[in-house]
């Protein structure tokens, strides 16, 4: 079996990532907010009442809906940390 190799290739990136890290699943509010570790972040409005999940690394908060990547963030102290587009959309959607 010289030369030959017995191994098959790696899956990609996406799919290897989802077993190095850990995710948390949480439900958006009314607000456009879920809780993480004392801080609430934001997300589009179209996630309220729905169920989204987290993942830590590298100081950032990786926010996913069905394995698709919607927001960014990275961790705070802050109570409340609102995307100034998430922030916009939700003032949109009110005075419509």
């Amino acid at each position: 079996m010289t030369g030959t190799s017995i191994l098959n290739p790696l899956t990609n990136d996406k799919i290897l990532n989802s077993y190095l890290y850990d995710t948390v699943s949480v439900k958006v509010s009314n607000e456009s907010l879920f809780y993480y570790k004392g801080s609430k972040y934001s997300v589009p409005i179209k996630f309220i009442n729905h169920t989204v999940s987290l993942r830590e690394e590298d100081n950032k908060l990786y926010v996913y809906y069905n394995k698709d990547l919607i927001t960014i963030h990275n961790l705070s102290s802050n109570y409340i940390n609102y995307k100034e587009e998430h922030y916009i959309d939700g003032l949109t959607n009110i005075l419509k």
